[in-house]
This record gives C-alpha cells, structure tokens and sequence, in this order.
C-alpha cells in the first residue's frame, strides 16, 4: 500500500467488520467527550452532548499471542492486538507504550512510535515482540515456572489517538472540522495476563529393574534410569546426580552421571549396578525374589549449562532377569 503507513510494528492492511470483543478500554464519559472534541475542533461554551452522533469510542483488543522462541535463557513473545475504528473518519495512532511485568516485577517496557493511520471505519493490527531472559525474573517465578505451575505475567500499556484529518485518501466530512492543534491524543489501555511458559527439567524415572546375578542373601541389579527432554527445544549437555529408594531402603546414593546433548523430545538411558542385601533392604529384597513390583524413587537434581532444576520419580517397577 501507499498510504503512508509504516509496515512495522502496524500491518500494512486492515481489516473491516472485526468480530473481536472489547477488552479494557478508557472510561466512557471522559473518552466520548474526547473523540467529541477530535470531531468537533475548538472547545465550545454551548452544550454538548457526552457522546456526539456518528462517533463511536475506538477499541483496542487483544487478538493472540505466540511463543516465537524459547530455551534455556529466555523466550520471545510475539503479541498482537487489534485497534478499531468505527467513525467515518480516520485515526492516527501518535504512539502505543507497553510494560511486561512478571510477578508484578517490571522486566521490560518499550514505545512504540506513531505514524500509522486507520482509515474510517477499519481496523489495524498492532503487532510487537517482547524478549524475557530468565536471568531478569523473580526468583520466587523461576521456583514456580520450573516446578509446572508457571510465572503469572501481566502485558499492559496505552495506544495515543488522534484524528487523522489530513490523511492521504481518506473524506472527512464537512461537519466534522480538523481539531485545534493543541488538542490532546485520545489514550487507550489495553492488557492481558497468562501464565510464563518456560523450559522444563528433564523427566527422570526407574524404567526397570535388572536381575542379573542372585545368591542367598544378596542380588546384582542393573537399575535403568531413563531421562527424558519434554522440550520442543535441544537441551546441552550436562550433568545429573541422584539417589535411589526401593521399598523405602536407599540403595543408590548421591550418584552423579554426566548427561550428553538431548534432542527435543529425545531420551537417554543411564544404567546403574546395586547391590542389593537381605540385611539393608529387605522388603525390597523380598518382593523381587517373590517377582513382585517394589516401589522406586529418584530424587535428586540436574545442571545444564547453569540451568539447575530438582528431578524426582516415584513408582511401581518390576524386576526381569
């Protein structure tokens, strides 16, 4: 288009008849005397009404967010919201300020700058991203974000309108005279709030038991310990220590593996010798000789590259030779 708009951060096309619902918006009377002024120039002692015929109060929305990309160090969000004009003349946008905050700790804020313009009874899409590095958030965030039940973050800021009288293209209709240019902008607030995706620790369990030697009070197992990338990114290479409970008795204590390059969604298999006594687990000794299924867990924690999350498993395994 040729319009003069800027493509960035407002796309260059508009949509009409936008079926998006209103989301927070400035406050009725104040914003309606507003756009009555941006329609109607210079202030006037007679009386007027709170909201003139033929205008209507513009809207911002929110249309959709996406993670554009997430790792180990941070994620970039990609937002989008949408601004509509429904009066029958168009409105320059003079510029939107935001604010992403995450567990109420500011942790970035930009302006975006004016220029576009919506045409008379059109819409525009507000487009920007928005960079978080891990490093940045609250810890009390990270605790939450990594354990699964994810940081709470808040998007908020306002759009400045003004009336776009002398827009290339656009009719103005005669009744409605260009505003005093000491007119202030009409300002919008807009927000949204969700949960922080971030990057989830490695999933560890007991994948099975291994009987590979016996005697009267003693068995050799091989104990298969599987770690898991629920990622739908690569994690690097690392290191991972843990111990092991079966029937309740330790029977691996502070082990440490180095842990190589998971591909997203991909899995390893460490694999571990005990050896296991009558004397210092014998409900566990019992229950694989009676091929019975023991309870295992894993707890323990893992580094990759600086990035330290606890892992645990907790469940029913049984013993094969």
């Amino acid at each position: 288009m040729t319009d003069g708009r800027p493509p960035l951060p407002f796309a260059s096309q508009t949509r009409r008849g936008a079926e998006w619902a209103p989301m927070r918006t400035a406050p009725a009377v104040l914003l309606a005397a507003a756009l009555a002024a941006l329609s109607g120039g210079c202030a006037s002692s007679k009386p007027r009404p709170a909201v003139k015929e033929g205008i209507r109060q513009p809207t911002v929305t929110f249309r959709a967010v996406a993670v554009e990309t997430l790792d180990l160090t941070g994620t970039r969000l990609g937002f989008e919201f949408l601004l509509e004009n429904a009066n029958p003349f168009p409105v320059a946008v003079a510029g939107v300020d935001w604010r992403f905050e995450v567990d109420g700790a500011v942790i970035a804020q930009d302006r975006l700058p004016g220029g576009a313009v919506v045409p008379a009874s059109a819409s525009l899409p507000i487009r920007f991203p928005v960079q978080i590095e891990f490093a940045a958030l609250p810890d009390s965030a990270v605790r939450m974000a990594v354990a699964g039940g994810g940081a709470h973050y808040r998007l908020s800021g306002t759009a400045a309108l003004s009336r776009a009288a002398d827009a290339a293209g656009s009719v103005v209709p005669a009744s409605l005279p260009a505003p005093a240019p000491e007119q202030a902008p009409v300002v919008l607030p807009f927000a949204y709030e969700d949960k922080l995706e971030m990057p989830r620790p490695p999933d560890i369990a007991v994948e099975g038991i291994g009987i590979d030697g016996s005697a009267l009070t003693q068995l050799s197992l091989s104990l298969r310990i599987r770690v898991e990338n629920p990622n739908p990114f690569p994690l690097p290479s690392g290191n991972v220590s843990f111990g092991v409970t079966l029937a309740g008795s330790s029977v691996v204590n502070a082990e440490a593996r180095t842990l190589g390059a998971l591909p997203a969604r991909g899995k390893t298999v460490l694999v571990v010798p005990v050896a296991l006594s009558l004397g210092r687990a014998g409900h566990a000794f019992v229950q694989i000789t009676r091929g019975r299924p023991v309870e295992a867990a894993v707890h323990g924690e893992v580094n990759l590259g600086g990035f330290v999350a606890p892992i645990g498993f907790v469940g029913t395994v049984s013993a094969t030779r």
